[in-house]
């Protein structure tokens, strides 16, 4: 199953957007789906509902520094080409979307208020999400593939 199969599959069930791009690389990164899961869980709403860097976008630079980063033994040179991975896969994103916020892509709507959550129910959106999790798999398994 693709990745974007497995992103959505997760989001369907209940997972937010950083959830369900994180845990549809665990067989790239190496996580367990459980630990994935709990990891991304608060930056679900653009980092607790807050709205502000789109979850689908954090969930994908996580799983870009799973597979990029050299960690504790890591020099200057590996982390500036992770940040260039970093930024390319939002730069893509917001050529994609138009913007890289959860505000912005949700057309204002207020995720912290009980009237916003409704309408985020009942407008669609949350389908307008889904998709925008699929596309971020996309787009993080081109930049995974393409420039080392």
């Amino acid at each position: 199953m693709a990745n974007a199969e497995i992103a959505l599959n997760h989001f369907k069930s209940g997972r937010n957007c950083s959830q369900s791009v994180l845990a549809a690389f665990e067989k790239e990164t190496g996580l367990d789906p459980d630990t994935a899961l709990r990891f991304a869980d608060g930056f679900g709403g653009g980092m607790g509902r807050n709205q502000s860097v789109c979850g689908a976008v954090t969930g994908g630079i996580m799983v870009l520094g799973l597979l990029f980063s050299k960690g504790e033994q890591g020099t200057h040179a590996e982390k500036d080409a992770l940040y260039v991975r970093v930024r390319r896969f939002m730069a893509a994103f917001e050529g994609e979307y138009g913007s890289i916020t959860c505000k912005a892509l949700l057309n204002g709507c207020n995720l912290l208020s009980a009237e916003g959550q409704a309408q985020f129910k009942e407008s669609g959106l949350r389908e307008k999400c889904a998709g925008l999790v699929m596309g971020a798999c996309s787009l993080l398994k081109e930049e995974i593939a393409g420039q080392e």
